[in-house]
């Protein structure tokens, strides 16, 4: 993987281009079950694999994000209290 995506960063903004991912043909199962890590996100057991970077647990993952688009998040949930109250009122 090195000699195709010189770091972490560079690998992931790669991934988001699903044809070339595709064209590769990586075997995400194969690779969790030989990392004994089924619940990972693929991207980050090749990130594991090839740069030596621990796999965040799902709630890591979340709490990050939230963190990182806490103004995005803001606006959507009081966006769906709105709709809920109007909804069951």
């Amino acid at each position: 993987m090195r000699h195709l995506w010189a770091d972490q960063d560079y690998f992931r903004a790669k991934w988001a281009d699903v044809t070339q991912m595709a064209d590769l043909r990586l075997d995400c199962s194969a690779l969790a079950e030989q990392a004994d890590q089924p619940e990972a996100v693929p991207s980050d057991l090749f990130c594991d694999v090839a740069y030596n970077v621990s796999i965040q647990p799902r709630r890591q993952r979340v709490d990050c994000i939230k963190k990182e688009q806490a103004a995005l998040f803001a606006f959507f949930c009081s966006e769906a209290k709105v709709r809920w109250t109007s909804k069951i009122s």
